[in-house]
């Protein structure tokens, strides 16, 4: 049952306007790179290196919403090793400052209908902590779906060649210090935004047992009281010597055999109505 592909945007979702944890967005990079080669085809992402991301002339640009103006504040911060803190977010601002005393650092967005406007910008008089590579916190699954360029990594590939373990691998060669089960969450939330739940392909059942059957296979579907409980599908090349499994009982163990005529049979153990096992 294929999963249609849905038009995915790269913008982040909406998140809660009141942002106060700086450490949740305090990033490394070049952290956890893996310098073998992981074996997935993955484009060049150009020149990652900290010179080009030091300067905050890099926040001076337009912006489409707030969103995008959360999500650039926290990536610059994540690449140039610096604390920040929300001191005021509503409908018409967004104020940035920085945590570490004597700093003179401040990002001022101010926005009514346009977000086109040059923010107010003051850069960091502090000195990045680099000795917080290795003991600072991971980064939380939350940032890591909102990551630009990670959503972007889920458009470059087949829904059936990204993971959790590449998912992290990417994280890290972003500079995205994250533990397994961060991107592991971050993996689930992103594969329902851009594929879809797989609960919502049950309406869809009906339908595609119609498609199975017009096309000369066989499938049984079970559904009591609108709540599917099975499904058995035995395709054309199978019919003649696998049909009579299809109509069996709720499989509760089996395994995969060839048979002489060819193909594949699951033979499953399962409790017929008078609960006997059967198979």
């Amino acid at each position: 049952m294929g999963l249609k592909r849905a038009k995915a945007q790269i913008g982040a979702p909406s998140d809660a306007d009141t942002i106060t944890q700086a450490q949740e967005f305090y990033g490394v990079e070049g952290h956890g790179v893996d310098s073998e080669s992981d074996g997935d085809s993955e484009p060049n992402e150009g020149d990652d290196s900290e010179e080009g991301f030091l300067g905050i002339e890099v926040l001076k640009r337009e912006y489409n919403n707030k969103k995008d103006i959360i999500d650039s504040v926290a990536d610059y911060h994540a690449r140039v090793m610096r604390p920040y803190k929300v001191s005021k977010s509503d409908k018409r601002r967004y104020k940035v400052t920085c945590p570490v005393m004597g700093c003179d650092f401040l990002a001022q967005f101010a926005f009514t209908s346009s977000f086109g406007r040059v923010p107010k910008l003051v850069p960091h008089s502090c000195e990045a902590d680099y000795s917080n590579q290795v003991k600072k916190r991971f980064n939380t699954a939350k940032y890591l779906v909102r990551n630009v360029r990670l959503r972007e990594h889920f458009l470059q590939f087949e829904q059936k060649n990204i993971t959790p373990a590449i998912t992290q691998r990417k994280a890290n060669k972003l500079g995205l210090h994250a533990s397994y089960m961060n991107c592991a969450n971050a993996f689930k939330h992103l594969m329902r935004e851009f594929y879809g739940d797989d609960y919502s392909q049950y309406p869809c059942i009906p339908s595609y047992v119609g498609a199975l059957e017009k096309n000369g296979h066989k499938a049984c579907c079970e559904i009591v009281a609108e709540t599917f409980s099975r499904l058995a599908i035995v395709y054309r090349e199978g019919i003649q010597a696998f049909s009579q499994y299809a109509d069996r009982g709720l499989s509760i163990d089996g395994t995969f055999l060839e048979t002489l005529v060819g193909g594949t049979l699951l033979v499953a153990c399962f409790r017929n109505g008078n609960m006997e096992l059967q198979i």
